[in-house]
């Protein structure tokens, strides 16, 4: 694949590319926006190994597949979500994501969780009500029920759109934009 300079800040991956960007984002410290397709597309390998600058990733139903080393060493990816089923994940597809926080499945968990044996850190998996999968843990990391409760929203040009909730940790919050929100 080809192979971004490191001042790329967004990227946008059109519809119809599928495969074939192996190592393409990698080492772009700061990359800090990724917006996948909604159609089939398998991620190549390494695609976004140690990129700084993210921090969220929103992985759409059409990901059928993280390879190896893809958010590897993303050292400030913090929240995941993934809002699809069936998509494998290669085990090693966020090792060294030392600030992985919370990984949200909007719909079934995948069946393997070899992706949560190579991580620095323990965050949480959460998941929506009526969706299958998992159980009390997704391999070595405990399972939530994500339901969080609305208080205060705020918008505005400056504030931007957000929701504060009760309870504790962070999670991204996806609308037209993912941001990570903190819930205190």
């Amino acid at each position: 694949g080809a192979v971004f300079p490191a001042s790329v800040s967004q990227v946008t991956i059109g519809v119809g590319v599928t495969t074939g960007w192996a190592l393409a984002f990698a080492y772009c410290p700061g990359l800090t926006s990724v917006s996948f397709p909604s159609s089939g597309t398998t991620i190549g390998n390494s695609a976004f190994l140690n990129c700084a600058g993210l921090t969220t990733a929103a992985i759409p139903a059409g990901v059928t597949s993280i390879g190896p080393n893809d958010f590897a060493y993303c050292g400030n990816l913090s929240s995941v979500v993934f809002s699809g089923s069936g998509a494998s994940i290669a085990g090693d597809a966020f090792e060294g994501c030392s600030n992985l926080q919370s990984v949200l499945f909007k719909s079934d968990a995948p069946a393997d969780s070899a992706w949560t044996t190579n991580l620095p850190v323990a965050p949480t998996v959460f998941y929506l009500p009526g969706t299958a999968g998992r159980g009390p843990a997704v391999g070595s990391l405990a399972t939530q029920l994500f339901a969080p409760v609305a208080v205060a929203p705020t918008y505005g040009p400056a504030a931007g759109f957000r929701f504060f909730w009760t309870g504790t940790g962070t999670i991204a919050l996806c609308s037209n934009r993912c941001a990570v929100a903190s819930r205190s």
